[in-house]
């Protein structure tokens, strides 16, 4: 018996297989319109990211990757990633530094030629955590970019050059208290907490028992001026090679002008000088171009180029002006460091200034001390004393002895 095929059963098996291969169909299409979006997306976004880069790599140095203003810095030839979006996840801890937070400073516009072994026996001595910063002129910078080493502490970040503005010029000791008042220094050694200024006329010694570390608490601190009435040297500490805050100190220029007050002093000395000198013609009855009168004109016109006998003068009249009652010396705000140490003294109570004695440990230059941490120009005031100085920091040798003479 021939048996016939169930047409219902092959019926809804075809329909089963049908509707298996448009869910299929489905599926891939679903994966395959999927895809396109995802391709695309990516594609945008990989293009976007690799314009980036390239306008990066076409993109003008800025200044954080400059060793000296308008110079890349040496080392960094490989182009600057693309900027990293400003979200939370990125934006840096609140307790992260934004930069050192110490930096010795060298502010020197002639090209002497120990400078570059005093800048590396200073680098040696305060160690990484103090990078040198050297504020100089163009022309100058050559001859520090002439030296492998300087070069090499570049590349390490251990040192950079910036240059001074244009109209600067270390002439005289009212020019360079002029710079230090000035806010554009302090903003320029910005985010240093602690500044550590030397000179090329001092030197830190080696063999010292204390480090810088011993001293970070003050707020300003250098050699002490030795504070004896005969001598006439003012009040404070002398800012050669000295430890500021440079905050307090960016504070006290944005609230006080040394220059507005210099002149006021000036003005008044002036005045003082020509009622005086009045009243002695008057009393001697002596005509207006007696030369008694002549030479006190010439003195005070000669107050910006102070000779030998001039400075003789000022000390005199410090001596009379400046002391006080019980025989104390006032600071001489003419100079910057002791303007600062003044302000600090009067109008910041917060300011913590070391006695004579501790800041004797730290540095000496008119008040001989035993085996201080550094010394500044102990060839001048310590003329005597060398070898002993010479004894306890051989690397006194290393010092520049041509100084501004008006600022010794």
């Amino acid at each position: 018996m021939i048996k016939l095929p169930n047409i219902s059963e092959s019926g809804g098996s075809r329909r089963l297989r049908s509707i298996r291969r448009r869910r299929i169909i489905g599926v891939f299409a679903l994966f395959l319109i999927s895809s396109s979006i995802w391709i695309t997306h990516f594609s945008y976004i990989y293009g976007s990211k690799r314009g980036n880069i390239a306008f990066s790599n076409n993109k003008v140095p800025t200044t954080s990757s400059l060793g000296l203003n308008g110079a890349p810095r040496a080392g960094l030839t490989r182009p600057r990633p693309a900027p990293v979006p400003d979200t939370a996840r990125n934006r840096p801890s609140p307790d992260k530094p934004a930069g050192p937070k110490h930096a010795a400073v060298l502010i020197e516009n002639r090209p002497l030629s120990k400078l570059i072994p005093l800048i590396l026996h200073f680098n040696s001595i305060l160690g990484p955590g103090w990078p040198i910063k050297i504020i100089t002129t163009p022309s100058s910078s050559t001859e520090f970019l002439r030296s492998s080493a300087i070069r090499s502490l570049i590349k390490q970040e251990q040192l950079t050059i910036n240059f001074l503005p244009p109209s600067i010029d270390f002439t005289h000791h009212s020019s360079v208290s002029a710079f230090f008042t000035s806010p554009w220094l302090w903003k320029t050694l910005a985010p240093a907490e602690k500044v550590l200024f030397f000179q090329a006329d001092s030197m830190i010694c080696s063999r010292a028992k204390v480090s810088i570390d011993d001293f970070l608490d003050y707020d300003f601190i250098g050699a002490p001026l030795d504070p004896n009435p005969e001598r006439g040297l003012g009040k404070g500490y002398n800012g050669g090679l000295s430890l500021r805050n440079r905050a307090m100190c960016e504070d006290i220029v944005k609230r006080f002008s040394w220059a507005d007050e210099r002149d006021e002093r000036t003005r008044a000395r002036l005045t003082k000088e020509l009622e005086e000198k009045e009243k002695k013609e008057t009393a001697s009855e002596q005509p207006a171009s007696s030369p008694i009168h002549l030479s006190s004109l010439q003195s005070s016109k000669d107050h910006e180029t102070e000779t030998e006998t001039e400075v003789e003068e000022k000390k005199e009249g410090q001596e009379k002006e400046e002391k006080e009652e019980d025989g104390e010396m006032h600071p001489n705000t003419d100079y910057e460091d002791q303007w600062f140490y003044y302000k600090m003294q009067e109008f910041m109570p917060e300011a913590k200034l070391p006695g004579i004695q501790e800041a004797s440990r730290f540095a000496v230059e008119t008040l001989w001390a035993e085996e201080p941490w550094g010394y500044h120009q102990a060839h001048v005031w310590q003329r005597d004393k060398m070898r002993q100085v010479m004894e306890w920091c051989p690397e006194y040798g290393l010092i520049e002895t041509q100084t501004f003479e008006e600022h010794s």
